[in-house]
């Protein structure tokens, strides 16, 4: 016997749920704190303290100083913090931490999700003590929120200066449009900007400059964490160090390091479309195996690439050229005749000022260069022609046949 639903039934529930969905919107609150804590709430912590799952604290422009404003807990509420102006500059949260007084920004480590959201703030005057992670913003995963258009900057840990992101899974936060600069760490090989133990993450659009330490060290991550469209430069440490991981590094600039563009050790990450450029060694590659795609390798003041321990590095319509220590030496050599490869001037258009988009005319755009047919570097043309010179002759080698070399 079929059993008939009655009708009354599929009305009533589909109604019952689309009244509880507006009841949790209507009920989903705004407060609004001031830095002279005459809001809604005297501190960024009281407001989070009263909120709910849904609801949002929106922040005057202003410097937020004390306690209730420093070492911010979202208590694992799914809730967003967010500047009035968007304007990260204007909005400032500084911790005033010292030796004497330890004081982060944020702590999430309430398993919050991508829906605890922080915007259009600056975290500066962290400070952890002894051997502290996290001086801006600290992350123990599972917690995986999202940190858009943020400055952490000026910030102290003996790792993660400005971002730490600990765990025991390959999740992570979202930090994107976000500027991690002039944070310092304890150590010259430590992670001075971020520093990933185990968890990953996606780093998105985001500069990473001027710390004191690695630009962003990964360790012991079994994820697959992702840097995307970053820019990379002016650190002490490497641009990059992965020290037992496989992260994606895509469409992004490594440059002026004073030590490697990529340092890596026991790993297995793939580059793509990256511009490496004015480091110490472009890549250094011990026990791991990389696969750099579409990437330029170029005026670095050491080897291209140096491979030891058993590194390997597969290279594939990339241009490397002028590197003082050598291009297509070691375990680059006779790679310069192999799928799409060149060594030719890429012609930045002004190296100098650190602008490396290419002139119309350069071999690493697609329609100077067919064998690749794709934009070589992380950025394609951004100046006129510029009378540059041809490369070393390419491998006569479509990129479309080495992909599907790979398959």
């Amino acid at each position: 016997m079929r059993h008939l639903i009655p009708m009354w039934i599929w009305i009533t529930v589909p109604a019952i749920l689309l009244m509880s969905l507006l009841a949790v919107s209507a009920f989903a609150a705004t407060y609004y704190v001031n830095s002279a804590g005459t809001g809604d709430y005297a501190t960024i912590q009281a407001a989070i303290d009263a909120c709910v799952d849904g609801d949002e604290i929106e922040l005057a422009d202003g410097t937020y100083l004390g306690p209730g404003n420093r070492d911010i807990d979202y208590l694992g509420k799914a809730i967003t913090v967010y500047s009035q102006s968007d304007d990260p500059l204007a909005c400032v949260i500084d911790c005033q931490g010292g030796e004497s007084e330890s004081h982060r920004g944020f702590n999430f480590h309430g398993d919050e999700g991508e829906d605890s959201v922080l915007r259009g703030v600056t975290v500066t005057g962290g400070y952890l003590s002894g051997y502290g992670m996290g001086g801006g913003i600290f992350c123990e995963v599972p917690s995986a929120p999202t940190i858009n258009n943020c400055r952490i900057v000026d910030n102290y840990a003996t790792n993660g200066g400005g971002l730490a992101v600990i765990g025991q899974n390959d999740d992570g936060p979202s930090v994107i449009d976000c500027e991690i600069s002039s944070n310092s760490a304890g150590y010259a090989t430590s992670g001075g900007g971020i520093y990933c133990d185990v968890a990953g993450g996606i780093y998105e659009n985001c500069l990473i400059a001027v710390n004191t330490g690695t630009g962003i060290y990964f360790i012991d991550v079994f994820g697959w964490p992702t840097v995307t469209g970053c820019e990379i430069k002016g650190n002490t440490g490497n641009g990059i160090t992965i020290n037992e991981g496989s992260p994606s590094i895509n469409h992004t600039i490594i440059l002026d390091n004073a030590l490697d563009g990529i340092y890596c050790w026991d790993s297995s990450a793939q580059v793509t479309r990256c511009t490496i450029v004015g480091n110490r060694k472009g890549l250094d590659i011990n026990r791991s195996s990389l696969e750099i795609d579409l990437t330029i390798i170029a005026f670095n003041t050491a080897e291209a690439v140096f491979c030891n321990e058993d590194g390997e590095a597969m290279l594939g319509c990339c241009d490397v050229y002028e590197n003082l220590g050598g291009d297509w030496t070691g375990c680059l050599a006779g790679q310069q005749d192999g799928p799409g490869n060149f060594s030719g001037d890429p012609c930045f258009c002004d190296l100098d000022s650190g602008d490396v988009s290419v002139c119309a005319d350069s071999y690493c755009l697609p329609q100077n260069n067919p064998f690749c047919a794709e934009i070589v570097g992380a950025l394609g043309e951004g100046c006129a022609a510029c009378d540059c010179p041809p490369p070393v002759a390419a491998e006569r080698l479509l990129w479309s046949d080495l992909k599907a070399m790979y398959r």
